[in-house]
This record gives structure tokens, sequence and C-alpha cells, in this order.
């Protein structure tokens, strides 16, 4: 995964331990952090600094279509093809919450 500053028009970092295709991703509030929403069905934190995955979130029994924080970052909303959304305490990975649909929720 690269990351651009489109204002020069240049890669600005390069998360080289993350190799897989993911769907959706979020940066966290105070800009420290990445949420990826990953087709392996995991929502995983990075932190930016450090290139390193810190959590992996897992739950969702489908690809993880869209993610959001909470304003405080405190909380991350993840959607996914499995008709649910969960709430995650960002600081421990524990799911607060998972909310079922009765189709596909693709965006949050």
């Amino acid at each position: 995964m690269r990351l651009w500053d489109v204002g020069q028009s240049q890669c600005t970092k390069s998360l080289a331990g993350y190799g897989n295709w993911f769907r959706s991703l979020a940066w966290s509030p105070d800009g420290k952090t990445i949420a990826i929403g990953a087709l392996d069905l995991t929502v995983q934190i990075w932190d930016a600094s450090t290139d390193r995955c810190v959590k992996i979130l897992e739950g969702h029994h489908a690809w993880v279509w869209a993610i959001a924080w909470s304003p405080d970052g405190q909380i991350l909303a993840s959607a996914s093809n499995d008709e649910t959304i969960r709430l995650w305490d960002a600081s421990n990975g524990e799911c607060l919450k998972s909310c079922r649909d009765t189709t596909t929720i693709s965006g949050l």
C-alpha cells in the first residue's frame, strides 16, 4: 500500500508489510493510525509512523466494505458484506456491538 501527497504528486510512505487486498481505509482523527477493511474479513489497525500492524480485529464473516472512526478516535465502525456493522473499541480491539441488516452494507 502506498500513501501519496496529492499536492506534491509523490509517494510519501509505503506500508511494505501490508500485502493483502483491501476495500476501505480510514485515517484516525489524530492522523497517527490507519484502519483497513480487508478482503480477508478482518479490520486491521496500522501505526502510520512505524508502518506496523498493531491490531487485527476479527468477527466479520465476509469482506469489510467500509470503515469509519468516531470523532474522538476511540470507536471504530466497520461495515461488511455479511450484513453487519460492528463497533470496536480501538484501544483494545473488543467488539462492542454488532448490528445486523438484511442486505450488504457498503458505506458508513
